[in-house]
């Protein structure tokens, strides 16, 4: 018996290559592995979509689904095939790709640039020799002649983009974990260790962006009394609060405490609910600018 984990529906293999489901099917068609009945032959919406003897011998096969009724799926051997290895060695653009991983292509830029496999450059971003062994290729725009660099499809699967990606997600898989006196720690990208994963959804954003920040540093005030800031930037004397939920009574007290010191101080003090933590990429940057600090 077959095990179903091996096999993928088309729309699962297009998602997987990094490819539209349009084109996936375009490919399969031209391979003549994928037909429809009947030219323009239709149920309801949708066409009908069967394997020809020559997809059946690339590993194609029929399953039934009470929801959608007969589809094929793939084997995942069909990844390694050179009808599908051609479909990957097509370009995709760093905004295309950024979809892929639920992150912005701004987001994305800076994570290939942490990696070094590209640079700033006149405004746009320049490959790295690293970043062409991984797929990157040059190009620039014809109006403005800004560099900009797009990928072979097959970065999608690049396992250390993924696992960076992941770190910077806060992904348990990809980031460093350790336990002291049973508080769990997080590392960000940059070596610190956070212990919750809000604060590393703010560390990593701020990393990536370049800006320099320290992690829980007492700051004296004018009155002489102290504040402990979660995150503290110090080109602008920005305190960074990261409101957290589900903590015991005197956690959530001494953090009250805290906020309404720094209210009092001279600090440019920016707020994040732990909700909020989870569109830092949009809600951060706003609130910077605010306090005249622009990440980009």
């Amino acid at each position: 018996m077959k095990d179903n984990n091996s096999y993928y529906s088309r729309s699962t293999l297009a998602t997987k290559l990094g490819v539209t489901l349009k084109e996936l099917t375009h490919t399969l068609i031209e391979a003549g592995w994928l037909q429809h009945k009947g030219e323009g032959q239709q149920k309801g919406k949708q066409k009908v979509w069967c394997l020809t003897n020559k997809g059946e011998f690339e590993g194609g096969i029929y399953r039934e689904s009470q929801k959608f009724g007969q589809y094929i799926v793939w084997p995942q051997s069909i990844l390694s095939h050179d009808v599908i290895k051609s479909l990957q060695e097509t370009t995709i653009s760093a905004s295309s790709i950024s979809t892929s991983f639920d992150i912005s292509a701004i987001t994305l830029n800076k994570l290939f640039s942490d990696l070094g496999w590209i640079k700033a450059k006149d405004k746009g971003w320049n490959v790295t020799d690293r970043g062409a062994k991984h797929g990157g290729i040059q190009q620039a725009s014809d109006e403005t002649g800004i560099p900009y660099v797009v990928w072979l499809r097959r970065i999608i699967e690049n396992t250390q983009l993924q696992s960076h990606i992941g770190a910077y997600k806060g992904q348990k898989s990809s980031t460093p974990q350790r336990e002291v006196d049973g508080v769990s720690y997080f590392q960000l990208l940059s070596g610190l260790w956070v212990d919750n994963l809000s604060d590393l959804a703010v560390g990593n954003y701020l990393y990536i962006c370049g800006i320099t920040f320290s992690y829980q540093r007492t700051i004296a005030l004018c009155d002489q009394s102290k504040v402990v800031v979660g995150f503290y930037l110090p080109s602008h004397a920005v305190a960074i609060l990261v409101s957290r939920n589900n903590i015991n009574p005197s956690e959530l007290k001494q953090q009250v405490d805290q906020e309404l010191l720094i209210e009092k101080s001279d600090l440019v003090n920016v707020r994040l609910s732990e909700a909020e933590v989870s569109e830092v990429e949009k809600i951060l940057p706003k609130r910077l600018l605010a306090a005249g600090l622009s990440l980009y």
